[in-house]
């Protein structure tokens, strides 16, 4: 079933974009509402009348618009994708320095379909700006060129910046983000930040847990992988369509192992990852790397300068929230940003080298930095308040910037 898609709406001459989904649709008198949106859909699993009220079939609305950076010199390209429910033949992109100066960019775009069924199709549209100016704001819109009605709201980003500007640069940082209860709060904060507030999104891996959706009542007697992801990035659109929005492939992305027969005598268990360490930890110290940033694991922590499993506690201030010219990397793990499973359960005892560690709330984390200084905040998704907050200094010449 369709079960998202971008309403455009137009009134006193201003058009804009509204998500859409099942959720829109509900009951009124044995008649699912609003009519000129819904209509009476049953699905296997459904519990309710109101759940089998869905959004209706055939719409070519562009929907899950994202940016990404791309090309060989910085700042120079940028690719935005969105989808639709049917195969638009024209997708093309416009691009100008202001609202009303958007023109056609004359650039291939890429149109696939990855995954089809009975009740469910979607096509995916990718295109790459090129011959931009680096630190630069630009609009742009999508959608079809033949119909006026099918392209988006004007949207905005900003290019990369040079790689020989030293000004503080600013990214939004999580992993394990999904969707459902747990991640309201976080979605919401986010989505009020804006290319001005930050230059890039870095979400470090495990991304919506659509591969969960069977963990939910409703969800258990069907297939809902691509209507949890469809929802998860509609519900994201208004970060992703403004900032670009990198990912790490996390677990829940790969199809890692799934035999048909498991002999269990030989399990691994959790523990140290010795050879994890033993093949990056060289490299990171050789190259002077400043921090290392994780998620899969559903909460937060800080460590200290960490080397060969022992704290470097050279330049770190006794409250450990000033760390000067460190001698090894800080690991960071920020994996509480709220998904279907929840937060992690403590272990019943922690390393020496941990500063900092929570495991009772939802957040996500803020980056600033430039040649010489790295601030880093830790932020409650619930009210946006600092729960932890630390900064680097980088000004010993033998230590290189990473």
């Amino acid at each position: 079933m369709h079960s998202l898609y971008l309403l455009t709406l137009a009134a006193a001459g201003v058009v804009a974009n509204v998500v859409v989904d099942d959720n829109t649709c509900h009951r009124n008198k044995g008649v699912c509402e609003p009519q000129s949106l819904c209509e009476y859909n049953y699905n296997f699993g459904d519990l309710s009348f109101d759940q089998s009220c869905r959004v209706k079939d055939g719409v070519n609305y562009p929907q899950q618009i994202h940016l990404a950076f791309a090309g060989t010199k910085t700042g120079m390209a940028m690719t935005v994708s969105w989808a639709t429910f049917e195969d638009v033949t024209d997708s093309s992109v416009w691009v100008g320095s202001s609202e009303d100066t958007l023109e056609l960019v004359e650039t291939p775009v890429s149109s696939d379909s990855y995954y089809s069924d009975d009740e469910y199709d979607l096509f995916h549209h990718h295109a790459t700006i090129t011959g931009l100016k680096p630190r630069t704001k630009y609009f742009y819109k999508v959608g079809s060129r033949g119909d006026e009605k099918y392209t988006s709201e004007v949207s905005s980003f900003i290019t990369a910046r040079p790689a020989t500007d030293d000004s503080t640069f600013n990214a939004l940082i999580y992993g394990d983000l999904g969707d459902g209860k747990n991640s309201v709060d976080t979605i919401a904060a986010v989505n009020k930040m804006t290319s001005d507030d930050i230059d890039l999104v870095y979400h470090l891996g495990d991304v919506s847990y659509a591969d969960n959706d069977f963990l939910t009542v409703n969800q258990a007697a069907g297939f809902f992988y691509e209507e949890v992801y469809n929802k998860w990035m509609n519900s994201l659109m208004p970060l992703m369509s403004c900032v670009p929005y990198m990912v790490l492939v996390g677990n829940h992305e790969a199809e890692c192992h799934s035999p048909s027969v498991l002999n269990s005598e030989n399990d691994v268990p959790t523990g140290q990852t010795a050879e994890i360490q033993a093949a990056f930890e060289d490299l990171f110290l050789k190259y002077k790397v400043d921090v290392v940033l994780t998620g899969h694991k559903h909460y937060y922590e800080r460590g200290l300068p960490i080397a060969n499993n022992k704290a470097v506690l050279d330049g770190v201030s006794n409250d450990y929230e000033v760390y000067d010219n460190p001698q090894a990397p800080v690991h960071i793990l920020t994996g509480g940003a709220g998904q279907s499973e929840g937060l992690s359960i403590p272990p019943s005892h922690t390393a020496s080298w941990n500063a900092v560690s929570d495991y009772e709330h939802f957040g996500y984390s803020m980056l600033e930095a430039n040649r010489s200084t790295l601030v880093w905040k830790y932020i409650l998704s619930s009210d946006q308040t600092v729960q932890d907050e630390f900064v680097m200094y980088k000004t010993d010449p033998t230590q290189s910037d990473s």
